[in-house]
């Protein structure tokens, strides 16, 4: 069996970002390792999506979940799905 590919969700309290929150917790082979949104800093995804506590702080960057992320040691595939405004990107 393939492990698992971890999940990181920029963009995460977004209407469209809860929605693919939604969709990887409900895949066997997805893991959400992060949530990134300048929103709802320091709450925990799940709680505030109504799923239960899935261990996902909202962190306030990419920048910031990459810092607290231990790739070294990760095991599987992780992906970023981006689902940000253009108009914030260009403001950093």
């Amino acid at each position: 069996m393939q492990p698992a590919i971890d999940v990181v969700v920029v963009g995460a309290c977004g209407k469209m970002g809860r929605e693919v929150v939604r969709a990887v917790q409900k895949e066997e082979d997805l893991r959400l390792a992060g949530a990134v949104d300048r929103n709802e800093v320091g709450r925990e995804i799940g709680e505030l999506l109504g799923l239960g506590p899935l261990g996902v702080p909202i962190r306030s960057s990419l920048e910031e979940w990459l810092a607290a992320a231990d790739l070294a040691r990760a095991e599987r595939p992780c992906v970023m799905v981006d689902f940000t405004r253009p108009e914030g990107v260009l403001e950093r």
